[in-house]
């Protein structure tokens, strides 16, 4: 594949890259078929971990075609020289306006294939066959501007056809002349064929360059002699973000890629580049089209041309995440150093194996009183008591090597000059190079030893508060503890007392010391301020207190704390001391913790109290409830959340037949509802749930008979829970049969009574003809006549009203009840009554149909201008309007607030049939209104909700459909 000489220059190389140097370099390969290859050979060395040559990473570019192209284009160059020495241009000389050649030069003959003669002899349409096609247009369009005078470019390209037919390329340049006394343009043609042919092979070969580049998977940038951009590779588009027309033509230092403060770097490392010498790859940054900051390592290599430098190529490999990695290393060590020197603890690092100190922060050096040169080189043994050593190291030093993250360990120091304190020592065993360290945070916990100590002691005194059995006992154990666990000497305990703070016990005060201060102040006092505003007051020195006030001499400070519970204060503890500045910020805390202990001690104290009065009042309620409950005259019974029998008197036992252990733990509609009843009483407990309930119903004793009973239920909620039911069953069976036999009477006596009103009404017609000529007696006779008409409506209404509440209600079509009302008109007198009730069942009783037939006697009655009538319903949520309207005159705002009322008439009826209707609709649970505009009509709203008292649908809905009569 290589001769002797290109083996001679890859050894060379090779060796070079040993040494760690990159190289690129040509040479000449000869293929297995003979043929021979100039190729573009660039290597770069390649180490392993140890920094050991492993090998070599190598492109090999064929540049073949590239050499024959540079090899062409210098031929084509030496032609051209020649040319121009000799001055053998083509030149011609043509006329017009239509083209003709006056003159062409030998030049020009042997550039054609015509000899000059010929050329001087061809016709117009001859010479056009001269241009490509392609060109024709902008040469002789160019031509005529020329001849014109009009401005043309001074030098363009136009393809020429052969005498042979063979096209080339030409380069003319053209002017204005005049040859034989004639305008005419001079023009002069160079052969530029060849020169074309090697641009395209250039163009061809930087294709296939391109291409190649546009696979390494670094950045690629060549640059010229100049500083300017000639190309780039699709790797480093990726890496700027940006596009080639952003890059490619300028100049470096113009690139939106070079941060300006970068740049005199770049300026500097070029100029020993253009003196031959090359820089060693660096490092830089450079800006993405986002503007951020990226970081790439460049090297940078010779781009030559025959030996001679044309320009540079660098070779740019991506680095940002390598640099930013190494930045947040430094960073992270920078900020370990200064959170090492400036945290509080102490902080010590030593070597595992031989116990010697390497380093230590500020805090370390004033934890043992020592300097750091005093502490770094010496064993870890220095830090601790003797009585902390064992053998070689101290006893917390090998407890932490056999962990590698050690556990809090409380031990010893020594200082310098032979303090001994208390210290918390959390260490961790890590490895750094070939070495293994450990770390020691020291924390000094005298102070915290201390403050336990007296949390400790204070919350013995703290459990005794909790079981005193009066306020003396809590005042007397509240000052033990300010003496025997805080070690406050003088100490007092006031209360408030209405619009007083009083001194209730002290220590250290005369035996017989006592004090009353006002609330309001007019006696200042530190102690009233605490108490005013519920916050503690610390006095380092008396005298500049202005609140202060002297109740025994040579005391210069002292604290005080409020005694409060849920933000109301109901005292204050204190305490006083001979020095200035006696108590601290852990003081306070502390006498804090004793006066909450104290308030809730008060507090636990009263709550008992309240706690043993309310039981008892708890003990008599319930003594009180279960009387009323027992003695009860009704039958009752108590059940829990799912109706279960908890408890029932003697009058339901009695009443049902059962004892209290027969019915307890059953549920109450096993007990006492008949089998066909069920559906009736689970709705019954579901209105339960949600409120009252009452209901005339039957239910079954135990001997299976059935009592009428009026039911009525109410939940039992305490604090917002659901805790069980009350029911009642009242015997209503004496009521029934009284009702019953009313019925009967006012039955009979209607019948009797209308037996009697149809005789006299008898008697009337038949005295009416005997004395048909008498008026007064005709009158007198007709008053009775309406008298017994009267009658008559009072028993239909007693008889209808007699009927409420007796039936049991039962789904009915409303539309098939309208039509039978309507039905009971023998004569409508031409009024259409429309009934848009179809789909509509509800849950009534046979009164509905009276309840219809009023309303449509009413309309035929009092109507007056009555054409039609309209029953239909409507469907808000949650319920339904059922209504009824007329055409009529309407009713007068005056009568509609007594319109329902019992006896109101205008006259003209009996006062009770829209009396009957309210009771009606009443029984059903429904309501109604009349809404109607005077003069225009009546409405009657009838509004019916969902349910009703027991649970039941009001209302079912289908397909609706009219009837109209």
């Amino acid at each position: 594949m290589v001769d002797d000489e290109n083996w001679a220059k890859i050894k060379s190389e090779t060796k070079r890259r040993r040494h760690g140097e990159n190289s690129r370099y040509e040479a000449v390969f000869r293929r297995s078929d003979g043929t021979v290859r100039s190729v573009l050979i660039s290597g770069a060395p390649s180490f392993d971990h140890d920094g050991q040559f492993e090998g070599t990473v190598g492109i090999v570019l064929d540049i073949t075609e590239q050499k024959k192209a540079e090899e062409i284009l210098r031929e084509s160059e030496a032609k051209y020289r020649s040319l121009v020495e000799q001055s053998m241009r083509g030149i011609v000389v043509a006329q017009g306006p239509v083209p003709h050649l006056v003159f062409a030069n030998a030049a020009m003959s042997q550039m054609l294939g015509y000899s000059p003669e010929e050329l001087t002899s061809l016709s117009p349409q001859q010479i056009v066959t001269l241009v490509h096609p392609d060109d024709r247009n902008l040469f002789f369009d160019r031509f005529k501007d020329r001849l014109e005078g009009k401005p043309v470019p001074s030098t363009y390209e136009v393809r020429a056809v052969r005498r042979d037919g063979r096209l080339i390329w030409m380069e003319l340049s053209s002017t204005k002349t005049v040859y034989n006394g004639q305008p005419a343009v001079q023009a002069t043609f160079m052969d530029i064929t060849d020169r074309k042919n090697a641009e395209e092979t250039a163009k061809a070969s930087e294709e296939k360059w391109s291409s190649l580049a546009g696979l390494v998977p670094d950045g690629v940038v060549t640059v010229d002699l100049k500083g300017v951009i000639t190309s780039v590779n699709d790797a480093f588009l990726r890496l700027t973000g940006c596009i080639k027309e952003e890059i490619v033509g300028k100049h470096f230092a113009r690139l939106p890629t070079i941060r300006v403060r970068d740049i005199p770097r770049y300026l500097k490392l070029l100029g020993p580049a253009l003196r031959g010498k090359l820089p060693p790859p660096f490092e830089y940054s450079y800006v993405r089209k986002d503007r951020s900051i990226g970081w790439a390592e460049a090297q940078i290599r010779f781009l030559k041309d025959n030996g001679k430098t044309i320009g540079f190529q660098a070779f740019l490999r991506e680095t940002t995440e390598r640099h930013q990695q190494a930045e947040a290393l430094r960073a992270s060590e920078e900020k370990y150093r200064l959170q090492f020197e400036e945290a509080l603890d102490a902080i010590f690092l030593a070597d595992a194996e031989t116990g010697i100190l390497l380093d230590c922060n500020r805090a370390a050096t004033e934890l043992v009183g020592r300097a750091k040169s005093e502490l770094v080189g010496k064993h870890q043994r220095i830090l601790h008591p003797p009585e902390e050593i064992m053998g070689e190291f101290s006893t917390s030093f090998k407890q932490h090597l056999k962990e590698k993250e050690g556990r809090i360990l409380e031990t010893q120091v020594i200082t310098k000059n032979g303090e001994i304190k208390d210290v918390a020592i959390k260490a961790s065993v890590f490895e750094l190079g070939d070495k293994r360290l450990v770390q020691g945070i020291f924390r000094d916990i005298a102070e915290r030893k201390r403050l336990e100590e007296r949390l400790s002691a204070l919350n013995i005194h703290s459990r005794k508060l909790n079981t005193a059995g009066s306020m003396e006992e809590i005042y007397r154990l509240t000052l033990e503890a300010m003496g025997k666990t805080l070690g406050f000497e003088i100490a007092f305990f006031m209360v408030v007392d209405k619009d007083m703070l009083c001194l209730v016990d002290h220590r250290g005060y005369p035996e017989n010391f006592s004090i009353k201060l006002p609330l309001n102040g007019t006696k200042r006092g530190v102690s009233v301020k605490v108490a005013k505003t519920g916050r503690s007051i610390n006095v380092s020195d008396a005298e500049k207190e202005d609140a202060w006030v002297e109740f025994i001499p040579n005391i210069r400070s002292g604290l005080v704390v409020p005694v409060e519970i849920e933000h109301e204060v109901l005292g204050v503890i204190g305490v006083d001391s001979k020095e200035l500045n006696a108590f601290d910020e852990r003081d306070q805390e502390l006498l804090e913790i004793l006066a909450l202990h104290a308030a809730t001690a008060i507090s636990n104290l009263e709550h008992a109290k309240n706690l043993e009065m309310q039981t008892r009042e708890l003990r008599a309620s319930q003594e009180k409830f279960r009387r009323l409950f027992m003695n009860n005259p009704e039958a009752s019974i108590y059940l829990d959340v799912e109706f279960h029998l908890v408890d029932a008197n003697p009058r339901f036992l009695k009443l049902f037949g059962y004892t209290i252990d027969e019915v307890k733990g059953r549920h109450i509609n096993d007990v006492v509802v008949p089998d066909n009843m069920m559906e009736e009483a689970k709705r019954l407990d579901e209105t339960a749930e949600k409120s009252y309930v009452y209901h005339d119903t039957v239910r079954k004793r135990k001997d299976g008979t059935l009592v009428p009973v009026s039911v009525s239920a109410a939940p039992l909620i305490v604090e917002d829970k659901l805790i069980g039911y009350i029911g009642v069953y009242k015997d209503i069976s004496e009521m029934k049969k009284l009702e019953e036999k009313l019925r009967i009477v006012g039955s009979l006596t209607r019948h009797d009574v209308r037996n009697k009103l149809t005789a006299v009404a008898g008697n009337a017609y038949l005295l009416k003809k005997r004395f048909a000529g008498d008026p007064d007696a005709l009158e007198c006779l007709r008053s009775v006549e309406t008298a017994i008409r009267e009658s008559e409506r009072i028993f239909d209404f007693a008889g209808a009203y007699e009927k409420l509440g007796v039936e049991q209600l039962a789904y009915v079509d409303a539309k098939k009840v309208l039509d039978e009302a309507a039905g009971l008109f023998p004569d409508l007198k031409g009024v259409k009554i429309t009934n848009d009730c179809g789909g509509l069942t509800l849950l009534t009783d046979s009164l509905l149909r009276q309840l219809f037939y009023n309303l449509i006697d009413d309309s035929l009655k009092y109507g007056e201008k009555l054409t039609q009538i309209r029953i239909r319903y409507e469907k808000p949520e949650d319920q339904l309007k059922l209504v009824y309207e007329d055409d009529g005159v309407g009713i007068s705002q005056d009568a509609k607030p007594k319109l329902f009322s019992e006896g109101y008439t205008t006259g003209k009826g009996s006062g009770y049939g829209l009396y009957l209707i309210k009771r009606m609709i009443e029984v059903y649970g429904w309501t109604i209104e009349e809404t109607g505009e005077p003069g225009k009509g009546t409405r009657f709203t009838l509004t019916i909700p969902k349910t009703n008292r027991d649970g039941r649908e009001n209302y079912k809905l289908k397909r609706n459909v009219s009837t109209i009569f």
